[in-house]
């Protein structure tokens, strides 16, 4: 993608090159989506929101398959701005796709049975691709200092690292009224070739399930230090990812203020090698229990008895909003290859770590 783009600077022909391919390469790609969601049992078709997201790719292949290849750059345009038409169209189904497989999931007796994973593993890729495929293209045309298509050239690690601990320390104070604090170290100057917006959201919502493990791990632990001195404490014992064991209920945490509690830092390192870069995520938020590290990946699993919309996520704690919903596999769906190191996930009752992948472009 870079070479391509670079030598679609300075020679036309090569964007025409890239508009053809992206013109034959979408419909095939949504023909597949479309033959997976006929294949789907009738339970699941009939849902309204997967149904609207099957009507907008059949909108989208129909257009895409009539549509002649660009010949010249004044086709190209056109051809660039149908793009961003359906771009943006396509922009609210991963929404209507989620909601219908969480409404399909609580159906009686056939839900919690239906085994979606391997489709939506397939769906999430694909829309990823295509939107990769087609926002390259169109930026291709609109040259930007320090980005070839959409890709930045000199991505600032730390800075992408800063940007996202800013948001995910954000939500976590307005939900709990606290956050512990990120420390970076490493290499603080590396730059790497990187798509911005697939790195911020991986760091993001690494950091942000990091960042309310350890909250909760550290309300948890204060709240049994004051049941043990003969306080009242409504937390119930039970099965818990990463989180010591126990469910929390953060009403009864109301009895002390959060400047008693020292958070233990969470520590991301960024570390350059001769042929690609890792950035480690370390955090001490009790970590995941060994019988749970094969369901942490399954879209849309919650380590509680039942969900309340809206307010459990992966940890299954009471009161997160909906910036904390979703399961760690939901949370990383722009990479197959985040390592969940396995001496970190040795180290259960202690916390977790976790290297978004390096660059491929």
């Amino acid at each position: 993608m870079l070479e391509a783009g670079r030598d679609a600077w300075f020679d036309n022909s090569k964007i025409l090159e890239s508009a053809r391919f992206t013109s034959e390469e979408l419909p095939k790609r949504l023909a597949r989506r479309l033959l997976d969601l006929q294949l789907l049992p009738y339970i699941v078709v009939n849902n309204p929101h997967i149904s609207r997201v099957y009507q907008s790719y059949r909108h989208a292949f129909d257009i895409l398959r009539d549509y002649p290849p660009p010949q010249n750059l004044s086709e190209n345009e056109k051809f660039s701005s149908l793009l961003r038409r359906l771009v943006d169209e396509h922009a609210p189904m991963l929404d209507a796709l989620a909601t219908g497989l969480r409404e399909i999931k609580r159906k009686p007796l056939v839900g919690p049975h239906l085994q979606l994973d391997s489709f939506l593993e397939a769906m999430l890729s694909s829309r990823i691709s295509r939107r990769v495929l087609a926002e390259h293209h169109i930026n291709l045309n609109n040259s930007r200092p320090g980005y070839i298509g959409i890709i930045s050239t000199d991505l600032s690690l730390a800075d992408s690292i800063d940007f996202a601990a800013g948001r995910s320390k954000q939500v976590c104070m307005e939900t709990y009224g606290a956050a512990p604090e990120i420390l970076v170290s490493g290499d603080l100057h590396l730059k790497e070739p990187y798509i911005p917006a697939h790195l911020d959201y991986m760091l993001y919502e690494l950091l942000k399930n990091a960042s309310r493990a350890v909250v909760e791990r550290c309300f948890q632990r204060k709240n049994n230090l004051r049941g043990n001195h003969g306080g009242n404490s409504s937390s119930t014992v039970g099965e818990r990812g990463g989180l010591g064991g126990c469910r929390t209920n953060f009403s009864s945490f109301d009895h002390f203020s959060t400047s008693e509690i020292r958070f233990p830092p969470i520590h991301v390192r960024i570390c350059g090698g001769t042929d690609d870069v890792t950035l480690r995520i370390s955090d001490q938020g009790g970590g995941i229990p060994f019988h749970l590290i094969k369901k942490v990946w399954e879209f849309g699993w919650t380590d509680l008895d039942s969900v309340v919309e809206g307010e459990e996520d992966r940890h299954g704690g009471n009161g997160g909003g909906d910036e904390y919903r979703g399961n760690y596999r939901g949370d990383v769906s722009y990479t197959k290859d985040i390592d969940l190191d396995k001496e970190g996930l040795r180290r259960e009752g202690l916390g977790l770590d976790s290297t978004p992948p390096p660059c491929c472009y």
